[in-house]
Order: structure tokens, then C-alpha cells, then sequence
């Protein structure tokens, strides 16, 4: 059991490894916090005026 854990935590860690790394890679550049920040405000929009309808 416990050699199972071990594998389990290691395949988790490099997995971890290579989300940040391609996520590293996404967030560098100064556009993806603006195209963000537009679509979570669009989204936010769409559902308030979606969940206010009578």
C-alpha cells in the first residue's frame, strides 16, 4: 500500500511539473490577464441579466 502512495504521489508531482510549466507558459504574456479579466466581466454580465429576468 504504502509503495502504491509513493507511485501515486510521484506521478502527481509530475503531472504538477508539466500543468505549471504549460501554464507558465499561457500567463506570460500581459494578454491572457486582460482576455481573462474581459471574459469573466462578460460572463458576469450575461448571468445577471439572465437570472434577473422574470
Amino acid at each position: 500500500m504504502n509503495l502504491w502512495l509513493l507511485d501515486f504521489s510521484s506521478t502527481i508531482n509530475e503531472w504538477q511539473e508539466k500543468i505549471f510549466d504549460f501554464v507558465d507558459h499561457i500567463t506570460r504574456s500581459p494578454a491572457f490577464p486582460t482576455i481573462a479579466t474581459l471574459l469573466l466581466i462578460g460572463i458576469g454580465f450575461w448571468g445577471v441579466a439572465y437570472f434577473s429576468r422574470k
